[in-house]
């Protein structure tokens, strides 16, 4: 489902790659992660993407950290 969602949001221009695909099924299986990718990745999408999967009576909390400002 990860995938589709990625691919339709991204108006069928993305698919994800393997370790963004690693780190959303590490998100939807609740373990702690950190992912360290450059700009340009597709960080944020994963991370929204992956909690709009999430049961909303059941979410957890996503804190993101940007060094850029």
């Amino acid at each position: 489902r990860l995938c589709i969602l990625v691919w339709i949001a991204s108006d069928f221009r993305q698919v994800p790659k393997a370790l963004q695909l690693k780190a959303g099924l590490a998100f939807l299986h609740k373990k702690n992660s950190l992912l360290y990718a450059g700009t340009g990745f597709g960080k944020t999408m994963l991370i929204v993407m992956g909690h709009l999967l999430e049961d909303p009576g059941t979410c957890g909390v996503i804190i993101i950290i940007s060094p850029l400002k």
